[in-house]
């Protein structure tokens, strides 16, 4: 009977332990699916974040390069009309300038100086120009007690010319100038040919495509500014159209 009663406890006991166990398993089991599925979900969540973020990437990105397109097609049909509808004779500029005008006096005599100088460029741009100049000098020096000195030269040459805000404007210059000698301080004709460059600006002002202002020019060339053709620069007088 005893034997009986102890193997029915130990078989109680075992069927616990058992009992235990599939609770225990369970638990983990639940665990382990409350873990996964929280996992899946927030998977989920991320994954549908990064979905909307590149949609709206790729809808910024797109509007973008749509703008910049549309802007490119734009510009360039704004430049074709601008070429096609200004005639090429728009884009010719001219200039007739005065200047280098000068008196002296002295015991050993006396003397005028004026200068002339006519340009003719083109438009490259609003603000850019280039062409071709020619230009005269004329002296004329009155020596006490003997014939007056007259001196004519004149050159020709290239410039271009940069506007800024619509008056101001900078200007360089390559001149290739003949120059008249003092034939009778030398004691015998002479003539002297040079190239120099010349760098300066100008302020012009006017009404539509006429304009006056003023232009100095300094010259850089130190053999041509010795022996006093132009002497270190030119100041001109301009009356200029279109430019």
């Amino acid at each position: 009977m005893f034997w009986t009663n102890l193997h029915s406890i130990f078989n109680e006991i075992g069927l616990f332990k058992h009992k235990q166990q599939q609770k225990y398993q369970c638990s983990r089991i639940i665990l382990i699916s409350d873990i996964l599925y929280n996992f899946a979900h927030m998977n989920s969540i991320m994954t549908v974040k990064k979905v909307i973020l590149l949609t709206l990437l790729t809808l910024f990105l797109a509007d973008n390069i749509v703008a910049q397109l549309t802007r490119t097609g734009r510009t360039r049909n704004d430049r074709r009309a601008q070429t096609e509808d200004v005639p090429v004779s728009d884009k010719l500029a001219y200039s007739f300038n005065i200047g280098n005008i000068g008196f002296s006096g002295g015991a050993f005599g006396s003397g005028f100086t004026v200068s002339g100088k006519v340009m003719a460029g083109y438009k490259f741009a609003d603000a850019f120009a280039a062409g071709v100049h020619v230009k005269t000098f004329y002296d004329i020096i009155g020596i006490p007690n003997a014939s007056d000195i007259s001196l004519f030269s004149y050159g020709t040459g290239l410039f271009g010319r940069v506007t800024i805000l619509q008056q101001f404007f900078l200007q360089g210059e390559y001149n290739l100038s003949s120059y008249d000698g003092d034939t009778q301080l030398a004691g015998q004709p002479f003539r002297d040919t040079f190239t120099y460059p010349m760098v300066g600006g100008g302020y012009e002002q006017g009404f539509g495509a006429w304009k006056g202002g003023i232009m100095l020019l300094f010259n850089l060339d130190e053999e041509v500014r010795e022996i006093g053709g132009v002497g270190f620069g030119e100041y001109w007088i301009t009356f200029s159209y279109n430019f």
